[in-house]
């Protein structure tokens, strides 16, 4: 299992794996739920495509403000 670190810029965020090279967002999203299911009870896990996540054509958003 990977795992992976949020990195936060002046306007944007990002995550990087534990060598520092940027995971692209369907990827980060998929270790996330796949990390989040392993600690939840089963009728908690979250769905393959649950709302809550952003699309992979969207990317991240950036910050509030910027």
């Amino acid at each position: 299992m990977t795992k992976i670190y949020r990195e936060e810029s002046f306007d944007y965020c990002y995550y990087v794996d534990e060598n520092g090279f940027i995971v692209p967002d369907d990827e980060a999203e998929q270790i996330l739920r796949d990390e989040r299911n392993k600690t939840q009870k089963r009728d908690e896990r979250v769905p393959e495509h649950s709302e809550g996540f952003i699309s992979s054509s969207e990317g991240f958003a950036p910050r509030a403000g910027a």
